[in-house]
């Protein structure tokens, strides 16, 4: 009879030595730009680094959530430096809310651009998720867009399942791309990677557990053309809120 369980162990063994794209439909996590605000509540705060571009640009970060029962919000915080020629500002709020399986959430962000000494570029965006869970499996979409430019609102469908105590896998599409991930856990130590198509784009994340903190890295390149490396620290708030 088939092992179910040594095969799955070995695709995503294999998946990690290739490397993935974030799960913007996770059913748990920080919230991030590219994250659904309707999610289970996970009370926890975190900051990222990431640098792209070659070293030219370089990305600072900070996201939490808190809540009570089945209410959730979180807050994003990105700012980014380009060389000397280029800031970008980025906060979003997230509220979400789930009973009986089903979750629904909004975001708001705003957007600040600007050329240090010169213009500022200020845009606002909205963002409407829906998740529904069953047995450790999960299906989800999310609509995200710019007030100022609603004909280029875009869309994510996806899924994902947890297969056992240690597996996860997901897939998620926006119409133009597929993204297919995995996760193990071993021990203290995850691993996760995601393939995306077309083209090719591909990302490596290790993930080290420690009581209730977490530290991962990762390292992902989009057709050659675009590489990116960094790491986030987090720490989880149990059940509580951690206002």
């Amino acid at each position: 009879m088939v092992d179910i369980k040594k095969i799955l162990a070995l695709w995503v063994l294999l998946c990690c030595l290739a490397f993935s794209q974030e799960n913007a439909l996770a059913l748990k996590g920080l919230p991030s730009y590219e994250s659904s605000p309707a999610r289970m509540l996970q009370p926890a705060f975190g900051f990222r680094f990431e640098s792209s571009g070659g070293g030219r640009q370089f990305i600072y970060g900070a996201s939490g959530e808190f809540g009570k029962g089945t209410l959730r919000s979180g807050f994003v915080y990105d700012f980014s430096v380009m060389d000397s020629l280029y800031r970008k500002s980025y906060s979003e709020l997230q509220l979400g809310y789930g009973i009986y399986g089903i979750w629904a959430g909004v975001g708001y962000g705003v957007s600040m651009e600007w050329i240090p000494g010169g213009d500022l570029w200020v845009r606002h965006r909205f963002k409407a998720g829906s998740l529904f869970e069953w047995r450790q499996m999960y299906l989800a979409g999310l609509l995200d867009g710019w007030f100022d430019d609603l004909k280029q609102t875009g869309f994510v469908v996806g899924g994902g399942a947890k297969v056992g105590e240690n597996f996860d896998l997901f897939f998620q599409w926006n119409g133009g791309f597929l993204d297919l991930g995995a996760g193990v856990k071993m021990g203290c130590v995850y691993f996760s990677t995601v393939y995306q198509f077309p083209g090719f784009g591909t990302e490596l994340s290790l993930g080290v557990f420690w009581k209730d903190w977490t530290m991962d890295l990762f390292y992902g390149f989009n057709n050659e053309s675009f590489h990116r490396i960094g790491g986030r620290v987090s720490k989880r708030f149990g059940k509580k809120t951690i206002l």
